[in-house]
């Protein structure tokens, strides 16, 4: 029926909140973000009167932000803080991780959903098991250089390139290398047979190099399936299979990683160009100008600042500002 109204989603929120509580409790409930979401959703943070396009961005952000936190384990870096990647260790702090991670894979597919960027940048190792319906890829040395250089650098390559009789390694591997975390999880350094009796079956220079690709492929795949699994299910119900399959026929992993994200640069001249004046002002006037010489000005961090404080988002979407969401679709900056 055309004359139908579209379903509206209400959203409230404290900021001051967990968000991720809130989401949880959400999904038992069969609202919010979890309801019928194919119409308009209103966000109010409690305690303010603001609403729309920006208060919504805003509202991503601080979801994704609590879904990321160290405390969470649902999500690590092995590149200080730049993309992220499954905890394999998140059924050591939470027993209901799996649910967790549905949540995620909900939030990141109604991001998508509604092109908004949001505050998380998968690792590209991760955007690639999202494309690939969960199943390891053709994965190479580079995949894991990319997923974590210290791993590459220290254990891959200088076990490939040294003598490792004296090593005394067998074919095993941690359960979650955090090594260059300062959280530390309870039960994440338990060593996990990588074949059968491989705590047994000691590593040689001769057999090196089956060794280093089971462990490339645990570290890829095995110590998150079940996570990527869950995040999946939550996911395809709102991006179906058949478009992630015609994602993955389009857009590299990197491509992907910027859907989710938004561009990680926000261009001054592109943001610029798609802008317009009100209240009187034209493009001419001395104040608009001024007010370009200084974004042209600032460095990035000030930049994506600046985008925070007026769209609720630190990154453009992608196809750059053209593609800036407002009440209707794409909005220009005003």
């Amino acid at each position: 029926d055309p004359h139908e109204e579209e379903p509206l989603v209400l959203i409230e929120c404290d900021r001051k909140g967990d968000a991720l509580e809130e989401l949880r409790t959400a999904m038992k409930t069969d609202v919010g973000i979890f309801g019928d979401v194919s119409g308009q959703i209103e966000v109010h943070f409690k305690n303010e009167s603001a609403n729309g396009p920006a208060v919504l961005r805003e509202w991503f952000v601080h979801a994704s932000q609590s879904l990321s936190r160290p405390e969470a384990n649902l999500l690590v870096s092995r590149d200080n803080g730049v993309t992220m990647f499954p905890s394999p260790s998140s059924h050591l702090t939470n027993k209901d991780h799996l649910n967790d991670f549905k949540i995620l894979g909900r939030l990141v597919g109604l991001a998508i959903f509604k092109r908004v960027p949001i505050a998380l940048r998968f690792n590209t190792a991760f955007c690639k098991l999202i494309l690939n319906e969960g199943k390891l890829y053709q994965w190479t040395y580079d995949d894991i250089k990319e997923l974590d250089e210290q791993l590459y650098k220290y254990k891959v390559k200088y076990i490939l390139e040294s003598p490792v009789e004296d090593l005394e390694l067998v074919f095993t591997d941690v359960l979650d290398d955090r090594s260059g975390s300062d959280f530390r999880v309870h039960g994440a350094e338990e060593q996990i047979p990588l074949t059968e009796n491989g705590g047994t079956t000691p590593v040689t220079d001769e057999n090196k190099q089956d060794y280093v690709k089971h462990m490339c492929q645990w570290r890829l795949h095995g110590c998150i399936q079940r996570q990527v699994t869950a995040f999946l299910e939550g996911f395809h119900t709102l991006i179906p299979n058949d478009v992630v399959r015609g994602l993955n026929s389009v857009l590299k992993p990197v491509e992907f990683a910027n859907l989710i994200a938004g561009l990680p640069h926000v261009d001054a001249n592109d943001w610029q160009k798609h802008s317009r004046t009100s209240g009187g002002y034209q493009p001419t006037d001395k104040q608009v100008k001024w007010f370009w010489d200084v974004v042209h000005e600032f460095n990035s961090d000030q930049r994506a600042a600046l985008l925070h404080f007026v769209t609720g988002s630190r990154n453009p979407p992608v196809g750059g500002f053209a593609r800036l969401q407002g009440f209707n679709g794409d909005q220009k900056f005003t």
